[in-house]
């Protein structure tokens, strides 16, 4: 749930990222891209990668960013998100850090207390 309030989040803020087709030349995606946030939406295998951070997206995670944008709040946070989590989370992290200048100290925070309590189990 918390990814999908970021992701919204930084929407609503006006840094929505071009999820349709590749920045640098325009086509439609298929297959794993990458998510160039300096230049802000997907950036295909063919076009010259950006000076700036990137995130790899599945297919599959691709397809949950675009659908999470496309559903009411009760919708988006019915479904777990699986795989796609972990992709989502790494974007949403590249992409505040990018806005904010710096990596979040929360986002570091979080990732040690699932590290944490993923060994006590």
């Amino acid at each position: 749930m918390a990814v999908v309030f970021g992701l919204r989040l930084v929407d609503a803020l006006g840094h929505r990222l071009r999820a349709e087709g590749c920045v640098g030349c325009g086509r439609r995606s298929a297959g794993a891209w990458a998510m160039d946030v300096e230049a802000g939406g997907l950036r295909c295998p063919a076009c010259p990668p950006g000076a700036g951070a990137a995130v790899r997206l599945a297919p599959a995670s691709l397809g949950a960013l675009r659908r999470l944008r496309g559903q009411a709040w009760e919708e988006a946070t019915a479904e777990p998100l699986g795989r796609a989590e972990r992709d989502l989370r790494a974007l949403l992290d590249c992409q505040v850090a990018y806005l904010a200048g710096q990596p979040a100290r929360a986002t570091r925070f979080a990732w040690e207390i699932e590290r944490f309590s993923g060994e006590r189990r």
